[in-house]
């Protein structure tokens, strides 16, 4: 196991007692919400600003039942179709009390509708299964699914219609997708080191990025996220996440290689959430790392392990409101976390 110079913030288990305030279901809809154990996990242990709510494993953890859209999937698909609400989560998406996660294992991508207290699982766009879904995102009316074996971004509507997808025919390896307010699509390829922009209607509108080191280059970019005005991209074989204008122009970078706060081993995804906090997944040292926008390191959480709060190859995050939703890879759930507190303007680990 690798040794992390300050990184590895151990979590605190405290009684409920004094501090139920913060207990706080994620589904409060929910009838039938599981057991949660009678401790608080937070981070850190001094001025708690993370607090770990509850561990997702499938549908049944939620109370919630299949969808009309999942009925209509086993009438058409059949009742053994190609899916579990049990599944290795990868890439994870919030919006509006909808949560979209893919399970690259299974081909799929499971939709939870916390305000329907529903969920669906989508196979297909059409006439295509998916074969390697590795990036979602959610708008209002639609759901993108960035499936890079098909080297294709396939487009449902909320209502579990295909809409059509995106493919230029000249794809590699696009692996993630975020949508900006305008409409426009975002398509971050791997293998071709490009970051390609789309409009609403799947016209394409102008490319940025290429193999290198320099400022605006690429080495290996895995994920894309947007907020407000700025495009912040995970450029992981580089050790950095760099930031654009919507139209593509650099903006800024930060991050290195290094085991200690602040540095990055296997940087995975990224999110940002309303106060402009990033959150930032590394597969390699199994915790989230939080960045305020300057790019200055805020703190950890999270740390290697099967237990609650423990994270085992976390890959996806999303941010809703103050619930970050982490994408556990081998532990096989969504592990959720709420933030509580500014953290806007502090440095944490301090």
């Amino acid at each position: 196991m690798i040794k992390l110079r300050g990184l590895e913030q151990a979590p605190t288990r405290i009684s409920f007692l004094g501090i139920g305030v913060f207990i706080i279901s994620i589904l409060s809809t929910c009838a039938h919400a599981p057991h949660v154990k009678a401790v608080n996990i937070v981070w850190p242990e001094n001025n708690p600003r993370i607090y770990y709510v509850r561990s997702v494993y499938s549908a049944n953890d939620l109370g919630i039942k299949p969808g009309w859209f999942s009925r209509i999937f086993n009438f058409i698909a059949g009742e053994n179709s190609r899916y579990s609400t049990r599944f290795p989560p990868f890439a994870i998406a919030a919006y509006k009390g909808v949560i979209g996660v893919t399970d690259i294992q299974a081909s799929n991508v499971i939709l939870f509708d916390k305000g329907n207290n529903s969920f669906a699982v989508i196979s297909k766009c059409g006439a295509s299964y998916f074969t390697a879904p590795t990036g979602i995102a959610i708008t209002g009316k639609r759901i993108y699914v960035a499936d890079s074996s098909q080297k294709t971004i396939f487009i449902i509507s909320s209502r579990g219609r295909c809409i059509g997808n995106i493919n230029n025919g000249s794809f590699i390896r696009p692996t993630s997708v975020a949508v900006a307010q305008n409409g426009d699509v975002y398509i971050v390829d791997t293998g071709m080191n490009r970051v390609f922009v789309y409009d609403d209607k799947g016209k394409p509108k102008f490319s940025f990025g290429s193999h290198g080191d320099r400022a605006g280059e690429f080495n290996f970019p895995t994920a894309i996220a947007i907020k407000n005005n700025t495009v912040f991209i995970i450029d992981s074989l580089n050790f950095r996440i760099q930031t654009f204008s919507l139209s593509g122009k650099f903006i800024s970078s930060f991050g290195r290689q290094g085991d200690g706060s602040g540095d990055f081993a296997r940087p995975k995804s990224i999110a940002v959430d309303s106060d402009g906090i990033i959150y930032i997944t590394d597969a390699l040292f199994d915790v989230v790392q939080m960045f305020n926008g300057k790019g200055d390191y805020l703190m950890t959480f999270g740390r290697h392990g099967t237990d609650d709060g423990e994270l085992s190859m976390p890959a996806g995050i999303a941010v809703e409101h103050s619930y970050i939703y982490v994408a556990d890879g081998l532990n096989n759930r969504i592990d959720i976390f709420k933030r509580i507190g500014d953290t806007k303007n502090e440095a944490l680990h301090q």
